[in-house]
């Protein structure tokens, strides 16, 4: 008898009461040799096999899998464009449009003088990093709006040192275009106070709650690492013990 002469048996089945059985040739391959663990039979045995009281060994149920907690959305992201318009910021697309050269070619200056060579190859850190849109919009409010860094940091989930750094250096190109300070403007510095504020102004910000650092965020304000040389002596910031740093060590 063949394999499937067996098959064609078994499919040829009907019981007492008219129950029809299906059987098809499963030709697939199988490692054997495989060992089961004791702990995987256990589980098995308690949780998924339903042995029948008659010949168990041959006739068992799986049970249906147990239904799993669906994961929760993730976190909304900051709306950079409500708060930049909040900050005075019609289009910031076209903001962004207009420093993204500029930002691009004073990094790529910093980062020639920082290796002393032009760029060979990308580095091996890669924390990170604030987009350009969150860099101009945190600069933006800053200055506008009078948000702290602290508060910042938690809109935009970077740690307020990286945001400090990106603001200080992109603070001179808005400059250029016309992005200063307004003169007697508020200063929200809560999450409250940046609602009230917006619903006072007609805006609707979505996703102002406050958002968790990111994993491993360090001492970067996107796209390149702090110089822990200059930087620190140029902005007064010291760099606290428990906040871990990526250092860039240059090759002559």
């Amino acid at each position: 008898m063949t394999r499937e002469d067996a098959v064609a048996g078994i499919a040829a089945t009907t019981t007492y009461h008219g129950l029809k059985v299906t059987a098809v040739l499963d030709d697939a391959g199988y490692p054997d040799k495989v060992k089961v663990s004791d702990k995987r039979m256990k589980y098995l045995e308690e949780d998924v096999l339903d042995r029948d009281p008659f010949h168990g060994e041959w006739n068992c149920t799986i049970r249906p899998a147990a239904p799993q907690e669906p994961e929760p959305p993730p976190a909304p992201g900051p709306d950079l464009e409500g708060l930049a318009a909040l900050a005075g910021i019609a289009d910031l697309g076209a903001l962004l449009a207009a420093v993204a050269v500029p930002w691009g070619a004073a990094r790529e200056q910093r980062l020639h003088l920082d290796r002393g060579h032009p760029r060979t190859q990308d580095g091996g850190c890669t924390p990170y990093r604030l987009s350009l849109a969150a860099v101009v919009t945190a600069a933006v409010c800053h200055r506008r709006l009078g948000m702290p860094y602290r508060l910042l940091s938690e809109l935009l989930g970077a740690h307020d040192s990286t945001i400090s750094l990106g603001v200080r250096r992109i603070t001179p190109i808005l400059g250029q275009h016309g992005i200063t300070p307004a003169a007697g403007g508020p200063r929200i510095t809560t999450v409250t106070g940046l609602r009230d504020h917006a619903a006072a102004c007609g805006i609707t910000i979505n996703a102002t709650t406050g958002q968790k650092p990111h994993k491993g965020d360090y001492q970067d304000d996107a796209p390149e690492m702090a110089n822990l040389k200059t930087d620190a002596a140029l902005t007064g910031l010291k760099f606290r013990d428990d906040i871990p740093v990526c250092v860039r060590v240059s090759q002559p």
